[in-house]
């Protein structure tokens, strides 16, 4: 017996990610933020806000994550 709400945690917080270039496979992530794209949950947490943020070098990732923070903290 399974809480729903395990399940619910468990598929926000054990995603990753990865990029891929040509025949280039480049470092997978874990993915702390959002939800995932094309589930039930997407209807659940509504996205008003767009947030980009050009990804130059490794440095840049860190200060969208802070970004992202400054948002959700208000």
């Amino acid at each position: 017996n399974y809480p729903l709400s395990k399940h619910i945690c468990a598929l926000l917080k054990c995603r990753k990610q990865w990029v891929k270039i040509s025949s280039s496979v480049f470092e997978e992530v874990n993915i702390t933020l959002g939800v995932p794209q094309g589930t039930i949950l997407g209807l659940l947490f509504a996205d008003d806000c767009l947030l980009y943020r050009t990804i130059r070098i490794v440095n840049d990732r860190f200060v969208l994550h802070n970004d992202i923070d400054t948002l959700s903290n208000g």
